[in-house]
């Protein structure tokens, strides 16, 4: 089957995460780079639907736009796993980027990873020093 990529108004994205979850699903994506006035910009040609046409890209665009919503009405669909795992992950990355660094404390034989601004009491409490 010939199966022609096309360039359709929403179906390219420069969304790292949304691309891996649309060739998760079957989708083929191909990738170019784009010299715009921001700079260069890499964008993909997305298949109008999965390899095994089980899938349209238009429709699982339209999930991954709606987000956490779409997930509680279709849990046990596929991409709302790959859905689900992509967002958790980009949740933990937000997180860690968040997160100061934190301190080595000890107290005789105890030892502890503390944040810098932790309480005196809070670092007493976990080194088992006075109360």
């Amino acid at each position: 089957m010939n199966r022609q990529k096309t360039l359709l108004h929403g179906d390219n994205t420069s969304d790292i995460n949304l691309v891996s979850a649309l060739v998760t699903m079957g989708v083929d994506a191909e990738t170019g780079a784009v010299n715009t006035p921001r700079g260069i910009q890499r964008i993909y040609m997305l298949s109008p639907e999965s390899n095994d046409g089980r899938y349209t890209t238009k429709d699982l665009l339209s999930a991954w736009y709606e987000g956490e919503e779409w997930i509680k009405r279709n849990g046990e669909h596929p991409f709302a796993y790959v859905m689900s795992c992509l967002m958790r992950r980009k949740s933990l990355i937000d997180g860690i980027k968040k997160d100061r660094p934190m301190e080595r404390v000890s107290n005789g034989d105890s030892i502890s990873l503390l944040k810098p601004d932790c309480s005196k009491e809070v670092e007493n409490k976990v080194l088992g020093g006075a109360q």
